[in-house]
This record gives structure tokens, C-alpha cells and sequence, in this order.
């Protein structure tokens, strides 16, 4: 990946001068990187031909500044806000039944806690017989171990759906009562989070970094403590029994899921691109009068 980039700035001013180069970060990774560790003296003299730096949260920011120190401008990813919020969508099929339904979207890798939300599932649902887990993501080995402990165990309530399409992912989160993301780390920003209060969703996430970033703990949703599905259990059964807490977290929500639409993202991005052209064509000029002094 970092071969790109590194070209990129290789070439970016060879026929214009005042072409202005901007580095996006969008990683996080608890515990630091070995090739910004080891590459550092490298990347730095590219890091030089950056005109500006975008990062995409606070805790990417504060990863790759560990390197590589300066100022990085915090412009979120952003998410099509309509999509989700579509009021003509429908629940999908056999998940309308009356039941509470607990969603999950993502891939059954271990840092995404998974594991942790199957434990805290089976607490939920011996105190309430009436919730769903509904675990959406592609299909993998991991996600097949689980499906198939599920199974051995006789755990009931919990559906696996494999491979979802772009269409109908939008009608998981409508069907969904509450949206859970129980990650334990790695996280930079949390997308799923805004997929989930675009939707109208009320979350419980792990209060980690890149999530803390998105969500404020019993504000837009519930903050629980990573790798514990006992805290995990609790916040859900709060939700599953209260419409009023739901109903509440999801208002919330919704205004600060605006933060990261699309077009409030763009005009930051060109607002901060227009900046940059406007310091580069300053600086541009300065240095041809220098010249012009000079000779």
C-alpha cells in the first residue's frame, strides 16, 4: 500500500509546481506499526511533500502522529445518511414478527468481539425469550466455527445471514430494534455506528477509542467495557426493555449522524483543499519574488 502514495509524490509536482499534495490516514492499530516504526526515517522525507494531512478521527490522528508529529486536520469519513434513512424501506422478511431484534454487521474476525456478543447474547435472551441476534456479515471460517457452536449448543434466537447485498443491508438496520458493535480495539472510526444511527438504530458499542469518537455514552448510545459480555448483556437488556431509552438515544442520534453526511464532509474537504491551494500559490509567489530580488 505505501508504494503508491510514495510514487505519487514522486511525480506529483514535476509539471506543476503548485499541485498541492494532501495525505488522508485512516488507521488505528492499538499497541502501534511496525513498518511506520521501522520506515519511519523513509516516510519522512516524503511525509515533507505534504501540503496538508487528513485524518479521519481523533484516534487515527493520534496513531500516526506518534511517527510522524504535526498537524493533522480531523475531516470524518462521511455516509450517505438517505440511504439508510429511506422511510420507504422495508423490514426484510421473517425479522417483523414482534420480537426484539439485536443486530450485528461485520466480519467474524476475533478483534470485531463477536465471540463476547454470543456469550452476552445468551444471558439476554434467558431473561427475555423474545429477542433475536441477527449476525450479518460475509461468510467466512470464523463465522462458520461459530454458526456451527451455536448449533452444537442448542442455542436458539440467533440467525446468521451470509454475504448481504448493498440493497438489502439498509433493510437489516430497519428491521433491527438495536444495533450492537462489541470491537475490542482497531478501530479508527466506527462506520458501522453510522450506518446504525442513520437508520434510526439505537447502539451499544465497546468504549474504545474510535468509537468514544463517535458516540457520547448514554447519549447517542450505551458504551460498554471491551471483552466483558456481562457489561455487554446489561446494556442490551436496558434497551430491549425500554422503548422510552430507544426512543431517546435514537433523536439524539440522528442529529449527530448529520455531522457525517456526505455534503457537510465534502465542503470541509474542499474547504480545507482551497486553503491549501491559496497558501501553495502565496508561498509560490513569494519564492519567484526572491528569485526576482535575487538576480
Amino acid at each position: 500500500m505505501p508504494t503508491l502514495p510514495i510514487q505519487v509524490l514522486r511525480n506529483s509536482r514535476a509539471a506543476n509546481p503548485d499541485v498541492v499534495n494532501v495525505g488522508t490516514f485512516h488507521a488505528t492499530k492499538d499497541g502501534g506499526n511496525r513498518l511506520y516504526s521501522y520506515g519511519r526515517r523513509l516516510l519522512k522525507r516524503w511525509f515533507r511533500e505534504l501540503d496538508g494531512k487528513i485524518t479521519v478521527s481523533p484516534p487515527a490522528g493520534r496513531y500516526v502522529g506518534r511517527y510522524f508529529p504535526g498537524f493533522y486536520n480531523v475531516i470524518p469519513n462521511g455516509i450517505e445518511v438517505e440511504r439508510f434513512s429511506d422511510p420507504t424501506l422495508e423490514p426484510m422478511p421473517g425479522l417483523d414478527d414482534g420480537r426484539v431484534n439485536i443486530l450485528y454487521v461485520g466480519r467474524a474476525e476475533k478483534r470485531k468481539g463477536l465471540a463476547h456478543l454470543l456469550r452476552a447474547f445468551g444471558i439476554v435472551n434467558a431473561r427475555d425469550p423474545g429477542t433475536r441476534l441477527v449476525v450479518v456479515g460475509p461468510d467466512s471460517r470464523g463465522k462458520r466455527r461459530y454458526r456451527a457452536s451455536m448449533e452444537r449448543s442448542g442455542r436458539r434466537g440467533i440467525l446468521f445471514v451470509d454475504d448481504v447485498s448493498d440493497e438489502d443491508l439498509p433493510r437489516y438496520y430497519r428491521s433491527a430494534d438495536v444495533f450492537c458493535s462489541p470491537a475490542t480495539g482497531h478501530e479508527s472510526q466506527g462506520y458501522v455506528l453510522l450506518e446504525a444511527l442513520s437508520s434510526g438504530v439505537p447502539v451499544v458499542a465497546s468504549n474504545i477509542d474510535g468509537y468514544a469518537s463517535v458516540v457520547t455514552d448514554e447519549v447517542e448510545g450505551l458504551l460498554v467495557r471491551p471483552r466483558d459480555p456481562m457489561a455487554l448483556a446489561d446494556a442490551l437488556t436496558r434497551l430491549v426493555r425500554s422503548r422510552e431509552l430507544r426512543a431517546e438515544l435514537v433523536k439524539a442520534g440522528r442529529q449527530r449522524v448529520e455531522t457525517y453526511s456526505w455534503p457537510r464532509v465534502t465542503r470541509r474537504v474542499l474547504s480545507y483543499y482551497e486553503r491549501l491551494r491559496y497558501d501553495r500559490a502565496t508561498h509560490t509567489r513569494a519564492v519567484q519574488a526572491a528569485a526576482r530580488r535575487h538576480d
